[in-house]
């Protein structure tokens, strides 16, 4: 394919789109509040009578300057009346309608005028009516607005629309007449591979070739980053999809995706990247972003008017964009960054973001993935998806499709509103009304209800209409904060809009778990009287009570395969990797990745010498909840002992902060020579930095290099996966535990769901995702193929099932330990042979 002209297919809706917004994003959320109501469309056009044809595809070609630009779209309605034709667009809206004026939405105009001149030009009419209906969604009513063209003025408007966009078409072209060329050159950016590295790159571009969907356990070592993402490259350059999304959890691995596709590039690839920053950390006016469409932003306030020139000096001027230079031209232009960054993520090979984006249903990327109830619009065929660490995304899916609201904060909204309110007032106190008989069941059930007992009591009536009672307060929500701007923030013994839109993010949480709640969820409440006496719950019109603060109602996600096998769905192709995706049948079970596509598995050997890591367990030593009062001394010594072995750099994990604690006063008295540092609860992110580099640093301070630094953290938390310490920054991880955290309603849920699923109850709840942890606080150690290190699992389970086969198989060889002695000789003569190698 050579860069010369060539014809253009566009879509009526993708030119309007682009090129019709205008104003501040808040009079654009006008149009964000038109959904797409089908059930509203089918209603309309039932009453319309049968001079009313319904959704007309319609198709022409023209000529702009010489160039031939397909234009395609359908009409929402054709009304073939005696007069002549009309040419229907319909937009269902929570707004009021009276609210909505005819020269509101230029782009409905335009958009309707698109259709109108293609109909004419298919069936040679030289004059046409236009219609504008809009339709709320609460109350049906509808209201209309209407304009005549001559078939020459609507051609004159579609040309000059489509010359204006032409630009934007060439610019595309170019783009990935760039791209395919160069990815098509490409050749692997390193003089060889390593062990195991060829094999995930050629599962990942089969995965993308065949649209299939790979599971890939690949341990540290193997360069997985450059392994996905050059194959997925390659597999653009072959025109398998038009873009690839690198999805991860955590910001360091989003910059190691960024310098990838940076080595790719010095490569001769030409591809423009982006990072997705969340709205939070990229605005440029905090104080506005829990309120951003509702005119306190000047970043918003003409938004739509500058964004198009922002991109073009962007899209010309660089490939690769980061937080930083979206802001430079978000401040130049005065444009919101956030939104300027989602507009340039549609011109990018690649896209690096969160999770988030594809599975959260509050952020997920419509404009790639659609909702997750409609894809209409899109093309999966189009995606690729990386997703790293992906061993975090079954705990993160059950967080995200989750919710949980509690009646404190909506009873004490309650109790500021006026009974004169019509909007707020009656939804909000018939929702109190109903979080309070959901409290009153779970008080006189002992402080909990669940929708459905393993007696077969069903309590699900209870949680349905709460659901409908959510269904009824969000509109009314939504436009009470619509007429209720200007209110005092500041002002205690007033509403707070602010304080409501929190609310309404709760609310709208539980609106789409009760909506799939047949997708693997259980609805529970909990009440905890915490008054002394004891008091009844009271009617929600009472005084302060301090039992509302208690009531608690979850519909918690047991299940997330379907939905997350949903959003897999968006996509041609989606590899799932981590250094910790054992047993492979299990995070199958959990993504959902069989589901209605082919999952393909890959486990590959560490590429490091088994040599250079000793493993060890103190087989002898109980951690259960039960004896850890008499086993934390014991623990303290052998820390001792493993540090005054051999000086160096060491982190030991505990399952929980308590253990963590005790373990470290201890070790404190018993070894003072030794330096400490431990994980604090709400750690900043410059705790975080400070923990690490403490590490980093003794390397080139002599005096502490001379010491042992221990560092005290726990299992499963933000320092046991995600931190780099290479060589001798890290020279042993000592793992309290085999991972399990306490019992509590929601691990014992997902053991009763899962052992009436497969017989794993155990197995999916408990020890799958704790062996998952301790394989991430291990995996510190060994970072190169120089580095040399010991793992110490202490616990005597270690040699019991289901633990046996979850272990590596890397690790069969590992020494049983009975006591500290026995231990002290194994690391001897670890670290005598280890240092005489060097």
């Amino acid at each position: 394919m050579e860069a010369g002209n060539m014809d253009f297919s566009v879509s009526v809706r993708e030119v309007v789109d682009f090129l019709c917004r205008s104003g501040s994003l808040d009079s654009r959320a006008g149009v964000n509040r038109m959904v797409e109501g089908t059930r509203l469309h089918n209603i309309i056009m039932s009453r319309a009578g049968e001079e009313y044809i319904k959704e007309v595809p319609l198709e022409v070609k023209v000529d702009v300057d010489g160039l031939i630009i397909g234009l395609s779209g359908r009409a929402d309605g054709i009304i073939d009346e005696e007069d002549g034709y009309t040419i229907d667009e319909i937009k269902t809206t929570t707004m009021p309608l009276r609210f909505i004026g005819e020269n509101d939405y230029p782009a409905h105009w335009a958009q309707v005028g698109c259709y109108a001149f293609m109909f004419c030009e298919l069936h040679n009419i030289d004059f046409i009516r236009t219609r504008i209906t809009y339709a709320n969604v609460e109350t049906e009513s509808c209201i209309y607005f209407y304009r005549d063209f001559t078939r020459d003025e609507l051609r004159e408007k579609v040309t000059a629309l489509l010359r204006e966009y032409k630009k934007w078409l060439e610019l595309r072209r170019d783009f990935t007449f760039e791209l395919q060329a160069s990815a098509a050159k490409l050749k692997f950016p390193f003089p060889e591979f390593r062990e195991g590295q060829s094999d995930m790159i050629l599962a990942a571009y089969r995965a993308a070739k065949k649209g299939e969907r790979l599971i890939c356990e690949a341990p540290t070592g193997i360069g997985k980053t450059i392994s996905t993402i050059y194959p997925s490259v390659k597999a653009l350059g072959d025109s398998l999809g038009k873009r690839i999304f690198y999805l991860t959890a955590k910001t360091p691995l989003r910059i190691a995706a960024k310098n990838a596709v940076d080595i790719l590039r010095k490569k001769g690839l030409r591809m423009r990247s982006i990072i997705l920053t969340a709205k939070e950390k990229c605005c440029l006016c905090r104080d506005a972003v829990r309120d951003c469409d509702q005119m306190k932003c000047p970043y918003s306030e003409n938004h739509f008017n500058s964004v198009n020139d922002a991109m073009w000096e962007l899209l010309n001027g660089f490939e690769s964009f980061d937080e930083a230079l979206i802001r430079q031209f978000a401040e130049k232009y005065k444009v919101c960054p956030y939104e300027l960054s989602l507009d340039i993520s549609l011109w990018c090979g690649i896209i690096i973001c969160d999770y988030n984006y594809l599975f959260d249903p509050r952020v997920s990327l419509r404009r790639f993935f659609g909702t997750f109830d409609d894809i209409s619009g899109v093309n999966p065929e189009d995606n690729i998806l990386l997703i790293d660490e992906a061993h975090n995304l079954p705990d993160r899916a059950r967080d995200m499709y989750s919710a949980e609201v509690r009646l404190a904060p909506f009873l004490e909204f309650y109790k500021k509103i006026k009974e004169t309110d019509i909007i707020l007032y009656s939804p909000l106190r018939a929702l109190c009304k109903e979080f309070l008989r959901v409290g009153k069941a779970a008080e006189k059930n002992g402080g909990f209800l669940i929708d459905k007992t393993d007696d077969g009591v069903d309590n699900s009536g209870f949680f349905e209409d709460f659901s409908e009672a959510v269904e009824r307060f969000i509109p009314a929500a939504r436009e009470w904060i619509r007429y209720n701007r200007d209110i005092d923030e500041n002002d205690p013994s007033l509403p707070s809009p602010d304080r409501l839109l929190e609310l309404l993010g709760d609310a709208r949480k539980v609106q789409f778990a009760a909506a799939h709640t047949e997708k693997g969820y259980a609805r529970y409440a909990t009440f905890e009287n915490t008054e002394t006496p004891p008091k009844k719950i009271r009617t929600i019109d009472a005084g302060p009570d301090k039992n509302y603060l208690s009531i608690t109602i979850k519909y918690f996600c047991i299940d997330p395969s379907d939905l997350l096998s949903e959003r897999l769905s968006c996509a041609r192709s989606a590899v799932m990797f981590s250094a910790t995706l054992s047993p492979t049948a299990y995070f199958a079970e959990q993504f959902g990745a069989g589901k209605g596509a082919v999952c393909r598995k890959l486990a590959l050997k560490s590429p490091f010498p088994r040599e250079n890591l000793f493993v060890g367990v103190m087989d002898k030593i109980s951690t259960r909840l039960n004896d850890r009062n008499r086993t934390v001394e014991v623990i303290a010594e052998l820390i001792k002992t493993i540090v005054r072995t051999k000086n160096g750099n060491y982190i030991v994990y505990f399952p929980s902060y308590r253990l963590m604690l005790e373990t470290c006063a201890v070790f404190t008295r018993i070894d003072p020579a030794t330096e400490v540092i431990s994980q604090k609860r709400d750690m900043s992110e410059a705790d975080r930095n400070g923990f690490v580099s403490a590490f980093r640093e003794r390397k080139n301070d002599e005096n502490k290099a001379k010491k042992s630094l221990v560092g005290f953290a726990v299992l499963g938390g933000i320092f046991s996966e995600g931190i780099d310490l290479v060589g001798e920054r890290l020279i042993g991880s000592i793992i309290v535990g085999v991972g399990l955290g306490n019992p509590t309603t929601e691990s014992n849920l997902l053991a009763e769901y899962y052992q009436k699923k497969c017989e794993k109850g155990f197995e999916y709840a408990y020890a799958c995702p704790g062996m998952g942890r301790v394989m991430q606080a291990a995996g510190r150690v060994i970072r190169t193929d120089t580095d040399k290190g010991i793992v110490i699992l202490i616990d005597d389970r270690y040699t019991t099932q289901p633990y046996v086969n979850l272990l590596p198989k890397n690790w069969k060889g590992l020494s049983l330990i009975g006591d500290v002695y026995s231990l002290k000789r194994s690391l001897e003569r670890f670290w005598d042979r280890a240092d005489n190698e060097q």
